[in-house]
């Protein structure tokens, strides 16, 4: 069994809005104030159990 950052066991996954949201389901943290300006620019931010990354765009028809 892979282990990937010392974390084994489910996950949960969240995407909407052009973020892609993962976490533990018993997450803790606020992504809110994860992104910061250089957060932002890298397009990825990390609060606590929980990690957010953003589309470069939407497809909305």
């Amino acid at each position: 069994m892979d282990i990937v950052c010392g974390f084994v066991g489910d996950m949960k996954l969240f995407a909407d809005f052009r973020q892609i949201h993962v976490s533990a389901p018993d997450r803790k943290g606020d992504l809110a104030e994860a992104w910061t300006a250089q957060a932002t620019e890298d397009r990825i931010a990390v609060a606590g159990d929980i990690v957010g990354i953003t589309a470069s765009r939407s497809r909305w028809p």
